[in-house]
């Protein structure tokens, strides 16, 4: 009660930078942890989208075409970005590594609110690509 009074109980403006700040850090944190299951069933079931996270957005998804893994982002939802440039680059790096990779479309146009990584599929033995990108 004597916080709410006094209103220390909302979070400072440090704060709320931080959470900023560490955006990116939980977004990987969230993705990595399903990620593996996401990856052993699209491996099984290809062409079917699986997803990775819903909830909390941004929504991402996992679909094996052939011997690429596309990985679908919701960019916009509800009228609002989900996902900065900043996340986007830390999922790239979680999800493929230093694998070359490229932004690109489905050959059905795919959906229009969500961004597209695709690369080579890893396999399983060679996935999750190392946390620390060696940039030798």
């Amino acid at each position: 009660m004597a916080l709410a009074r006094t209103g220390d109980h909302l979070p400072t403006a440090g704060d709320l930078a931080n959470f900023d700040a560490d955006a990116p850090v939980r977004l990987i944190e969230r993705a990595l942890r399903q990620a593996r299951t996401a990856l052993e069933a699209a491996l099984a079931r290809p062409g079917v989208e699986v997803a990775v996270t819903e909830n909390p957005p941004p929504r991402a998804y996992f679909q094996v075409q052939g011997d690429r893994l596309w990985v679908r982002v919701v960019l916009v939802e509800e009228g609002r970005r989900q996902i900065s440039e900043r996340e986007i680059a830390a999922l790239w790096a979680a999800v493929f590594g230093t694998a070359n990779l490229s932004l690109d479309y489905p050959p059905d146009g795919g959906a229009w609110d969500s961004i597209y990584l695709v690369s080579p599929c890893p396999t399983l033995d060679e996935w999750p690509p190392p946390r620390r990108l060696d940039p030798s």
